[in-house]
């Protein structure tokens, strides 16, 4: 009913509705629009130049104009996880905690091992049971070592814990 006018390239529009009634030009230039509808009664003018749409929809009644450039318009939602808050602690104990430098051995802990190995007082070195103090706590032991006859260990206890 009325006249109209329709000018189109299109590619990949997976699918495209309109309705026009009385006076109506529609001039468009699409690229992988996947759907596009639009109603019109009255006078319209549709220009659109869209490229990567994924979803459009217009009603115009009476007289409208709608004109719309769009350039990879669409939705984006996504699920990270594992996520971290954003809190100093969180983050220290994501970094210090969740990253072994050797299996089940964290980022935190290692250096407790290295302090007490270099700097902690040694108890037991003419036996078969060696203790390892803390480098800073005498009565904090951190490592227990089984020794053969020559020194060897042989067997290691570590106690990580503050």
């Amino acid at each position: 009913m009325g006249t109209g006018t329709l000018t189109a390239t299109g590619q990949l529009v997976v699918s495209g509705a309109a309705a026009l009634a009385g006076t109506g030009a529609v001039s468009a230039t699409v690229l992988a629009a996947l759907l596009g509808t639009g109603t019109s009664a009255g006078v319209a003018t549709v220009t659109s130049t869209i490229e990567a749409k994924g979803f459009m929809i217009a009603a115009l009644t009476g007289t409208g104009a709608v004109t719309a450039t769009r350039y990879a318009t669409g939705t984006l939602a996504a699920a990270i996880t594992p996520f971290a808050e954003l809190s100093p602690q969180s983050l220290a104990a994501q970094i210090l905690d969740a990253e072994d430098v050797e299996s089940s051995l964290s980022v935190r802990n290692a250096p407790r091992l290295i302090a007490a190995a270099t700097a902690g007082k040694v108890a037991g070195a003419a036996t078969t049971t060696i203790t390892i103090a803390s480098a800073l706590a005498d009565d904090k032991t951190r490592i227990t070592a089984t020794v053969d006859g020559d020194g060897n260990r042989t067997a290691l206890v570590y106690d990580l814990t503050d």
